[in-house]
Order: C-alpha cells, then structure tokens, then sequence
C-alpha cells in the first residue's frame, strides 16, 4: 500500500528481477525466497490463455503458505492464477535430424531445449537405430555439456536399446548439447531416414516427465559419374559429342563440369564439342547433386586428333599458301606459333626452313606424295627461292 512504503515479493516471476520494481515515496521492498525471472511459457497470451504449459518454470515453483490447493495433491503448488497437472515441468529434448553418406560415421546431437530445472543427474533411453546402425560411441568432449562440466558418463547397448546415465557434481542450468551418438552406417545400408527417439527421461531424482523432438539418420548416396562420347580419332576439324550417362543417388544431379584439354569446358549434360588442332586430349567430367554430394572421372589421352603435316593455316589442307606463311615467318614478316612450327617441319630436322616450304610445294603439285618427308641426300630441288609478300589469300 502506498502509505506503507514496501512490498514484499516471494515466489513470483518478476520480469527484470528486482530491479524492476519501483515504489512510490522511497518505500522498501523486502525481496523473498523462490524468485525467478524467466519467461513464464503460457499456452497461448495472445489468445488471453494464462495457463502454464507443460514446460513452465513456473510449475512446483510455488510456495504451500496461503496457496491454492496443488495439482496433483502433494506436489509443490504452481506460481500464477491455474494449476498444471504437473507436479514438475517437462524437460524438453530434442534428437538431430543429420545427414550422412553410406559407409561413414554419423554424429547426432542429443540436446535439452530449456536451461532448467537444475539437474545434476540425467538418465536416457535411446532407441529405433539399433537395427540398422552400429553404435560406436558417446561424444562427449568440451564441445558438449557432458563435456564442459565434467560429468561422468555411463553406457550400456543392446539389441534394442541404449541406456546412458549421467551425473556431475556441477549443474547444468543451460541449453545446448548435452551429449552425441556415434553411430558406424553400413556401406551398404540404402537410402533411407533412419528415427531416433528418446523413450524414457529420469532427471535427478524426480523429474520424469519430458518431450522429445525425434530426429535421425538420413542415409545418402552421392552420385555415380559415367559418359559416353563419339568418336574420339580423326582428322581435325575433330567434333566430337559427349553425353552424360552418370547415375544420381539420393539427390539429383545438378551440375555437370566438363573440360575437353584444350582449354575448353562446358557445364552443360550433353555437349558437341570441335577440336580444330591436332593433339592428344584428356576430357573429365565432374558431377554434383544438390547434397554437394560430386563425384568425377578422367579420361587421359581419350581424344586423338591427327596431325597434317604442311597445313601450317590450319584449314584442313595443304596449299601453296602453307608454304608461303613458312617463308614469311623466315622473312620475320609474320611469326608462327609452336603448334604452327610442328607441323610446318615436314624434312623432320626439328627446325622451320625454305627446305621445308620446299617440300610443301613439291607435295602439292604431286612430285612427292606424303608428308613429312626425309630427303636424305637427295634434293629434288637446288637453288635459291626468294619470294614477295604480294597478300594472296589461301585458295588462290
């Protein structure tokens, strides 16, 4: 009352504690046992639903002086207007929903959700793994509350089902990760979800009611990469078409990488692809599904393009004009590229001379018949060439 000037508080949720309270004319608060200040969890405010849910702080945190009748009778009485049925609140849990390929080992969290009642010793059954994934172990390193807080922990695993028994001289008032399964999938095992439920919580002495969020094991198959291709030998211009024959796993194939070892790449699932030089060409392909899961194949050397000595211009002929871009390079009018130089070498002396736009109009005009060709001793040809740049295109 405002002519007292103090209030006494006890057993009350007070949002901000006590320094939230203010009195009028400087009057003095006595601030009692059984204080909290944390979110009362009503069913529904917004609907004028004041009731505690099943896992209120405010459940049995009450006090038996001048306090309304408790449910259920001889549990500690509730703070607020309505009695739960619960003598305790419901400690809430929930189990990961992971994702793991065959063959490796899973990690799944096992958490609490709310950061009371204050425990110092947890009990758990676990089941619904025990047919289709091998246990492993507990995790319970400093990443975890188990962990952090040094508690001691037990394990015992069945057939179908794993027991855990916990306990630590410091108490756990927090949220988070209590502790982990590691769990060995099958190489073999297909895809599928497996469900993890927790079917039996004992906190302490008497906290037995709890709510579980189940979880699992989503076992995945990543895919399986394959291609085919046209032919892969000839002259160039050489095109080639690649398909992609990869199958997917759990997840469908989403990206296609290719690259055809000339610089050139597409991302596309079926491609028609031209090798305009000649060369040897490794093509990979790489996949990925939209798990992230990839997988990828190298073919080396699987593209063979034929080299036609004299075509120094790269048309897919020998002309006079090759010769003529060969002489022009000597003349430092021009400069040939190494590839160009290769196959401009038809005397086969690892060097670029007049002998060589020689033998490339010889060839033309039939009086030798392939090349490269190694004269040996034998010229068909002696004396001096000089030659003009007067711009003929190839062809004329």
């Amino acid at each position: 009352p405002p002519d007292s000037g103090s209030l006494s508080v006890s057993y009350s949720d007070i949002q901000g504690g006590l320094d939230s309270i203010g009195l009028p004319n400087e009057g003095s608060i006595v601030w009692g046992s059984g204080n909290i200040d944390v979110d009362p969890r009503f069913v529904d405010t917004d609907n004028d639903d004041y009731h505690l849910s099943d896992w209120s702080p405010c459940i049995g945190a009450g006090t038996a002086t001048d306090a309304h009748e408790s449910i259920p009778q001889g549990s500690n009485p509730d703070m607020g207007a309505y009695e739960n049925a619960l003598a305790n609140p419901r400690y809430l849990l929930a189990v990961d929903s992971v994702y793991f390929v065959h063959g490796d080992t899973a990690i799944v969290p096992i958490s609490n959700q709310l950061d009371y009642p204050d425990l110092n010793s947890i009990g758990l059954k676990i089941t619904g793994f025990q047919d289709k994934l091998s246990f492993v172990d507990l995790v319970t390193d400093s990443t975890t509350i188990f962990g952090s807080l040094g508690w001691i922990v037990q394990h015992n695993n069945t057939d179908t089902l794993l027991i855990t028994a916990s306990a630590g001289s410091n108490t756990i008032d927090s949220s988070g990760v209590l502790f982990a399964l590691r769990l060995a999938v099958p190489d073999t095992l297909s895809s599928q979800f497996i469900p993890i439920t927790i079917t039996e919580y004992t906190g302490n002495e008497d906290y037995t009611d709890f709510l579980v969020t189940p979880g699992g094991v989503q076992v995945v198959w990543g895919p399986t990469v394959g291609y085919t291709a046209t032919q892969t030998t000839g002259a160039y211009p050489l095109e080639v078409t690649f398909t992609d024959t990869s199958h997917p796993g759990t997840y469908p194939i989403t990206t296609w990488s290719w690259d055809f070892g000339d610089d050139s790449t597409s991302s596309e699932s079926v491609i028609t692809h031209t090798y305009n030089y000649p060369g040897v060409y490794d093509v990979s392909l790489r996949i990925e599904d939209e798990f992230s899961l990839m997988d990828s194949i190298i073919s080396a050397g699987l593209v063979q393009v034929d080299t036609l000595y004299g075509d120094v211009s790269w048309n897919a002929q020998v002309q006079h004009y090759d010769a003529a871009l060969i002489l022009q390079d000597l003349a430092e009018i021009i400069e040939l590229d190494t590839f160009q130089r290769i196959v401009g070498d038809v005397s086969g002396d690892s060097s670029l001379s007049t002998l060589d736009a020689t033998l490339i109009l010889q060839y033309v005009v039939g009086l030798i018949t392939e090349l490269p060709y190694d004269p040996g001793t034998l010229f068909l040809a002696t004396g001096d060439l000089s030659m003009e740049d007067h711009g003929v295109a190839p062809g004329s």
